[in-house]
């Protein structure tokens, strides 16, 4: 659906606070931070044999991040660029992971080396190059630091560490020694991301114009995207302690309290928890029965539209919802699994209205019986399709 536009005001670029409010409304503007993106460093991994139209060639790259403190952080990425013989360029991907965890040892990069399934993000990454794209999967900020967590569903930390892995991959290409080398993006740049993945790729489309606006958003990939937080904390809880652990440590424990959000069993070892158990762990081990995780009094106030009672931590839910202000100029598809049970397709089809409403250019393809970890690959097509209609100006 495409309905008359309209015009919503971009959110302001700056350090947030968290601040009472009884309507649980996003948290104030602070002051503006400065850029990030200067590229650091590069490292030539491995080339894979061509299982598309291209072989891919793979390169660990670092970057520098501007922290919420101001501060600069160093972030790792990798590079996957399809290699061709003649003077070609190629589109822009920045591919942003599902949830891997919170601590140091589930950075999306490690992944591969430990050998652990946390969603297959370098054979995503590797088969979207394999068809002609330079994809870019990043760790988030806090994985390269002994010293912090992954500010885990911080929606500007998100698209700032996402838009800065552009600007290095562009800085990379304009190196000396890759001039009609390998790295050759284009102007064109798309973003994808699955579950929590997608909250970062649409937190891009929220601040790309005033963060990055040098650089061309062509289109916002959603696969399962879990944009409402407040609403992945009704539908699946086992993600909770990852959250309430991470907006904590991001604004302050007074932010919420965990003995007054999660049944007493896992209180007590909670930060231990938390920050060890990556997410091929945290299925086994926690609940996602809401009854069995989160006190009867937090399941009232959750379930029962009473967020304003905890009115700090209200604030960042609100404040952290991701795709509805800003960038409405730039086209969306979404990708939904019937049998999603992580985010319903309801609440999906919710979020696509909203989206419709605001005059947004909405694509939304639902999958029949296909579950939450299966929709990348059954979309996988359908996506090339629409990549490459958005990239030659067809109205989608």
């Amino acid at each position: 659906p495409r309905p008359t536009r309209s015009v919503v005001a971009k959110p302001t670029l700056a350090r947030v606070t968290v601040t009472p409010s009884p309507t649980a409304t996003p948290m104030p503007a602070e002051e503006e931070l400065p850029s990030g993106g200067a590229l650091l460093g590069v490292e030539y991994l491995w080339r894979s044999p061509a299982t598309g139209e291209y072989a891919v060639e793979v390169y660990r790259l670092q970057y520098e991040k501007v922290d919420q403190e101001g501060d600069i952080a160093n972030i790792s990425a990798e590079v996957y660029v399809p290699y061709a013989d003649t003077e070609i360029d190629f589109p822009l991907i920045l591919h942003a992971a599902g949830t891997t965890g919170i601590g140091n040892g589930c950075a999306p990069l490690n992944e591969r080396a430990l050998e652990r399934n946390w969603g297959r993000y370098d054979q995503h990454s590797l088969a979207y190059a394999s068809q002609g794209y330079v994809v870019v999967l990043p760790n988030g900020l806090g994985f390269d630091d002994p010293d912090r967590i992954h500010p885990y569903f911080v929606a500007e930390l998100e698209a700032r560490t996402l838009l800065d892995a552009a600007r290095a991959v562009y800085a990379l290409a304009e190196q000396p020694s890759m001039e009609g080398g390998p790295i050759r993006p284009n102007e064109t740049v798309f973003v994808m991301g699955y579950s929590s993945g997608g909250h970062a790729a649409f937190a891009v489309r929220d601040w790309a114009d005033s963060y990055a606006p040098e650089l061309s958003l062509q289109g916002v990939i959603g696969f399962g995207p879990t944009t409402n937080v407040a609403t992945l904390l009704r539908e699946d809880p086992v993600f909770a302690p990852y959250l309430v652990y991470a907006y904590r440590d991001f604004y302050g424990p007074e932010i919420i309290d965990v003995a007054d959000v999660f049944a007493a069993q896992w209180v007590g070892t909670f930060e231990s928890d938390v920050l060890t158990k990556c997410v091929d762990a945290i299925f086994a081990y926690y609940t996602r029965s809401p009854r069995t995780m989160y006190t009867p009094t937090f399941s009232e106030i959750l379930y029962g539209g009473e967020l304003d009672k905890v009115p700090l931590f209200a604030s960042a839910l609100a404040a952290n919802a991701s795709g509805l202000s800003g960038g409405h100029d730039v086209p969306v598809l979404i990708l939904q699994g019937t049998a999603d049970t992580v985010v319903t397709p309801d609440s999906q089809r919710a979020f696509r209205d909203q989206l419709c409403n605001l005059g947004d250019r909405v694509s939304y393809f639902e999958f029949t019986a296909v579950a939450h970890t299966d929709i990348r690959w059954s979309s996988f097509g359908d996506v090339l399709v629409w990549m490459e209609q958005a990239t030659k100006g067809v109205p989608l």
